[in-house]
């Protein structure tokens, strides 16, 4: 059984300590100076930040982080690595980093042009004479900006999982190139799969080892580890990965295939464009060794100049107005979501390591991060605090707005979980027009309460579930579609996919051509999840106590809610107020 997400604020370790080395003989190569951060300066923020993180763990967000400001680190580590055995993230706990790993396949072809032993203008039918015609004149430099016109990734290719690298170098050179090489940006994965080859055939060893010994190794990185004929996918050091399963719930990613007669693949993902677990310490270590040596300083200037946007040699260079210099890598893999992002003008780097995704948490904490460098102070949201599941449950009820209007109170474990009926209390959850820009969401005016409409309220309520026999497929969901709107076609307005959409489809629909009556239904074999009309998502809000007779819900996708009750001269509980608009609800039905 997973953890009750108000456990999830318990596990947070914090280690702050001062690092006095930062020697960095050519480290920016543009020769832009470091902002002067007194001691005093950087633990303030530093503070702030890690408060930031903790308020954050409290409301969900699992991972590990490594931050530097000045001779100032904070490291920290909050959630858990493991939700079924109750493991907890540790400083030490390895995630899987994602595309990170780019910015070590990049480091290794220059480290090998640093040593005479490939020049990043070489064509790619120099190592593999399968390459011809068009798909001939792309370079090593090309591969590493994505400007190859490769696809995406090795499947596109036609590669699978059993394919050895002789049928990858293959099937990579016959495939139709989405451009010209140097004309487009492509992000490619298969194009750093053909750059680990490279590695391998110039060094005359296998891209694991180049990687473990020339640049973990030598980078003096202590704790990270490579896919290899044993993948560390289960090193007890490593973190579990969670993706998105239910609605507001997390499921162990399944096992990733291991590598099968020498294969470059691991399921869809290309050893060279994937491939390294690390700890955030060590990411925060990996940079330090970029900046000390491990390569020339023409490299290093080479590798963090933009050739295309952008792009560099697997890092994104870019200004921004508030912070200056930005320069960054993010990742994700399955269930990991990774960032590493420095700031030479402000002498601060950031690490975050995450076992979930999609998150957005990530998004969240960086804009945070960044504002807190200029001296801002982001709204937070409250501490969470502990209640017994026995006193959760007296809030448990019906509060009704109006004779149409009601909110629907459950007790869930450590948390309270509520359902929305009616109009009134619909419009609540509708984002303001300038949040229904900034996230794409559709705003809804008015539902009109048909029998179609009806049923999908029914439905979302408690259960959020329909069974319906006979629906197995997309034409039998369509057909209930139909069906639910009374014979008329439904307009589609837009799908979410799931990461297992073979099976889920999530489709907003709209009923009638009057007013605009939205319904977000959910397809998943034999069921339907419907989530009622005009109701902005998630309908079913999951809150943490928060103080007194107030709880919260807060996150990626959730701005900061709050709902408070108030008690009779009794000390029953009668009311329940909701949101910035303090709507007013009534409690007619006893605890459930």
């Amino acid at each position: 059984m997973s953890p009750s997400p108000l456990r999830l604020f318990v596990p947070i370790t914090a280690i702050i300590y001062a690092s006095s080395c930062r020697p960095a003989p050519h480290v920016w190569g543009s020769g832009a100076s470091s902002t002067d951060v007194s001691s005093t300066d950087a633990s303030a923020t530093l503070a702030r930040i890690d408060l930031m993180l903790t308020r954050y763990a409290m409301y969900g967000m699992s991972g590990s982080a490594d931050i530097k400001l000045g001779r100032r680190r904070l490291t920290k580590a909050f959630g858990f690595a493991d939700r079924a055995s109750g493991r907890l993230n540790t400083p030490s706990t390895l995630f899987d980093v994602g595309s990170v790993a780019k910015t070590f396949t990049a480091a290794a072809i220059l480290r090998l042009a640093d040593g005479g032993r490939l020049r990043v203008t070489d064509s790619l039918s120099r190592y593999f004479p399968e390459f011809q015609g068009d798909n001939a004149g792309v370079t090593i430099h090309h591969l590493l900006t994505h400007t190859s016109g490769l696809p995406l990734d090795a499947g596109d290719a036609g590669v699978t999982a059993r394919d050895e690298r002789a049928a990858f170098i293959t099937k990579a050179s016959r495939v139709k190139l989405l451009s010209l090489p140097g004309t487009a940006y492509n992000y490619s994965n298969l194009g750093y799969g053909l750059l680990a080859i490279i590695i391998e055939r110039v060094s005359g060893r296998s891209y694991v080892d180049f990687i473990a010994k020339s640049l973990i190794e030598a980078g003096g990185l202590r704790a990270s580890a490579m896919y290899g004929d044993s993948i560390a996918i289960n090193d007890p050091r490593a973190a579990v990965g969670y993706i998105a399963g239910g609605e507001d719930t997390l499921v162990r990613e399944p096992t990733i295939a291991r590598e099968v007669n020498g294969s470059m693949t691991y399921g869809k993902y290309t050893l060279g464009s994937v491939g390294l677990l690390a700890t955030a310490a060590d990411l925060s270590q990996w940079w330090n060794a970029l900046t000390t040596g491990i390569l020339s300083a023409s490299s290093h200037d080479v590798m963090l100049t933009p050739s295309f946007g952008d792009e560099g040699y697997g890092w994104h260079i870019a200004a921004r107005p508030s912070v200056g210099k930005r320069i960054y890598r993010g990742g994700a893999r399955g269930g990991f979501t990774s960032l590493i992002s420095i700031y030479p003008e402000r002498d601060a780097t950031l690490v975050l390591l995450l076992n979930q995704q999609p998150s957005g948490w990530e998004t969240l904490a960086w804009t945070a991060f960044e504002r807190a460098l200029t001296g801002e102070q982001d709204s937070l949201p409250p501490s969470v605090v502990p209640m017994k599941a026995s006193d959760l449950a007296t809030y448990a009820a019906r509060y009704e707005i109006n004779d149409s209007s009601a909110v629907i109170v459950k007790s869930q474990g450590n948390q309270l979980v509520i359902g929305l009926e009616g109009q009134s209390v619909i419009d609540l959850v509708v984002p303001d027009t300038d949040t229904a820009v900034r996230t794409g969401q559709r705003r809804v005016t008015r539902v009109e309460q048909n029998e179609a409409a009806a049923r999908l309220i029914e439905a979302a309520l408690y259960t959020s579930s329909v069974e319906l026999p006979g629906v197995s497929d997309r034409a039998g969901f369509v057909t209930w579609l139909k069906e639910l709107s009374a014979g008329g076609r439904p307009l589609v307005l837009g799908t979410t996919p799931h990461p297992s959409a073979s099976t889920r489809t999530q489709t907003f629909v709209r009923f009638g051509e009057g007013d605009a009556r939205v319904g977000r239904i959910i397809w998943q074999g034999g069921r339907v999840l419907a989530w009622g009309s005009g109701i902005q998502l998630p309908v079913l809000i999951r809150l943490l106590p928060v103080g007194a007779d107030r709880f919260a819900a807060f996150g990626p996708k959730q701005p900061l809610l709050v709902v408070s009750f108030t008690r009779d001269a009794g000390g029953v509980i009668s009311e329940l107020r909701y949101g910035r608009q303090n709507l007013v609800a009534r409690r007619t039905s006893g605890a459930n």
